[in-house]
């Protein structure tokens, strides 16, 4: 029973040994590895410093990148880096900082604002004195902060919007639906009716330009007393647009107009007849007066 006692005793107390000596090692390990580590990081961050000292920034970003390996949390090394960023953009950080703006300019026009400020905020970390680039950062910053938790106000919008689009005032609804959709981008009630509208606003450009040629066409031949194409060009307006009273009351003084006109022609026929009557009249009185006097004159 002793001996068993021992052997049981002995056992565990080789499996303490075994477990100290490899917590020992392990421990040794981890230090001989956090030293190597250390030393690694110090001898690029070293490299790194003096490469830096003499510009050449694209080499001492590389080392700083390496010493990080090392010590990814070495403040020291990133700072330097930053500061390297001032000087220096290597060919892949200027690829990538060109595919980060394309993106947020396709995120932007998604209306996904959040994701397409992420995206600004790495491309500035790849340039930080970028003045557009901090500038659109704030503008985005601003607009999400605005928009937050503005219900009240999209509701107001499409409200006022909607009435605007019965009135058919479709310009004014137009503007609302926009600025409902910048409330609260991926609404799918302002895209569709945005997309609506602005078909409407193609086809009513066209009716007014339309019209507006016939009543300039028609202005200008009732300016120059031209009554039968004047009436003519203000029945084609009539018909782009039945509901303008403008063309109606034109047409109403033109047959007045016109009346007039030839009232006035007729008295200037009249008179000139007249006055060509009274000519000849004249002149039939002198060449009798002529005659009389050449006749009195051979008589004597």
């Amino acid at each position: 029973m002793i001996q068993y006692i021992m052997n049981r005793f002995s056992r565990l107390l080789k499996g303490i040994f075994f477990s100290l000596f490899f917590i020992i090692v392990t421990i040794s390990h981890a230090q001989n590895t956090d030293k190597e580590k250390q030393k690694l990081y110090q001898e690029n961050l070293k490299k790194g410093m003096e490469l830096f000292s003499i510009k050449d920034y694209e080499n001492a970003k590389k080392a700083f990148e390496k010493a990080l390996i090392y010590k990814p949390d070495a403040n020291y090394a990133k700072m330097k880096l930053k500061e390297i960023s001032n000087y220096y953009i290597s060919p892949e950080d200027e690829k990538k900082y060109n595919s980060l703006l394309t993106e947020a300019v396709k995120l932007l026009e998604k209306q996904k604002y959040p994701d397409a400020l992420e995206k600004y905020q790495k491309a500035l970390n790849i340039k930080p004195k970028e003045i557009s680039i901090l500038n659109k950062i704030k503008e985005i910053q601003n607009f999400i902060k605005a928009s937050a938790g503005r219900e009240t106000d999209y509701q107001d919008a499409i409200k006022k919007a909607q009435a605007y689009y019965q009135q058919k005032k479709y310009q004014d609804a137009m503007a609302l639906y926009q600025d409902a959709l910048l409330i609260k981008p991926g609404q799918e009630l302002p895209k569709t009716r945005i997309e609506e509208l602005k078909t409407i606003i193609s086809k009513q450009q066209k009716i007014d330009s339309d019209y507006k040629a016939e009543i300039d066409k028609a202005d200008n031949f009732y300016m120059e007393k031209l009554f039968d194409k004047a009436k003519e060009s203000y029945q084609k307006a009539l018909r782009i647009k039945p509901s303008e009273s403008y063309p109606i009351n034109m047409i109403s003084k033109i047959n007045p107009a016109k009346a007039k006109q030839e009232k006035l022609a007729q008295a200037e026929a009249e008179r000139l007849a007249q006055a060509k009557a009274d000519s000849l009249a004249q002149a039939e009185a002198e060449r009798l007066a002529q005659a009389k006097a050449d006749s009195l004159a051979q008589a004597e």
